[in-house]
């Protein structure tokens, strides 16, 4: 059976329960080294959430770049860093668990209403740290689906397409929303645009340098 099966067993009553630009499909994604615990709260649930530690070897990138891969306004993220579904470091530097995570809550959000996307980041997230703590591969992304039952407000992180199948067995539409792939993306997006801030020093060393030789060159 294929995936595009898997995603019909839980779409076939899907279209009936139109949600005004709500997707439901299948997506995949990956890597992560999580050291010391933060806790936070979210809708009245209290959850722990393994943090990166950040040594100078660390690579990031900046705000812009993280919003160039999200794809969304920077309104949208800074709103979801007050409702404490997301954190911003105090650096401005973004690592790789950062970037995939704002990736996927804006597929989250995409693919649910407003009201139970904070639900299925819950759980979601988590399963999104497991997926990125994995050594990331030049091969095709291993899969990574949320399925989530909106009647009993569970979800449940599918890794094979038998999980999917029997979590969207339900017997009533549910959302199937694929992260896999979309993730793997975002991953490889990061290393393509990701500088060591060492290196990113320099580099604004070099160009404040070049400025004043060229200031001091026009003014003799």
């Amino acid at each position: 059976m294929t995936r595009q099966h898997a995603s019909a067993l839980s779409h076939d009553h899907g279209a009936s329960q139109s949600r005004g630009g709500n997707a439901r499909g299948i997506v995949r994604g990956r890597n992560l080294d999580r050291h010391s615990r933060s806790k936070f709260r979210l809708k009245g649930h209290t959850f722990s959430r393994m943090m990166a530690s950040r040594p100078d070897s660390i690579r990031s990138v900046g705000e812009a770049n993280l919003l160039r891969v999200m794809d969304k306004p920077r309104s949208t993220r800074r709103n979801w860093v007050k409702r404490q579904l997301l954190d911003d470091p105090p650096d401005g530097r973004y690592d790789e668990l950062a970037v995939v995570e704002s990736v996927a809550l804006a597929a989250i959000f995409d693919a649910v209403s407003a009201e139970d996307a904070p639900i299925v980041w819950k759980v979601g997230r988590q399963a999104i740290a497991d997926y990125v703590a994995t050594p990331l591969s030049d091969g095709e992304a291993s899969p990574l689906d949320l399925v989530f039952d909106q009647r009993w407000a569970s979800v449940t992180a599918c890794r094979d397409l038998e999980s999917v199948v029997t979590a969207a067995r339900v017997g009533r539409p549910v959302y199937v929303i694929p992260l896999g792939e979309h993730l793997t993306r975002a991953r490889r997006a990061f290393w393509a645009l990701a500088v060591a801030p060492k290196a990113d020093g320099r580099r604004r060393d070099s160009r404040a340098k070049k400025q004043s030789d060229a200031s001091s060159g026009s003014g003799s």
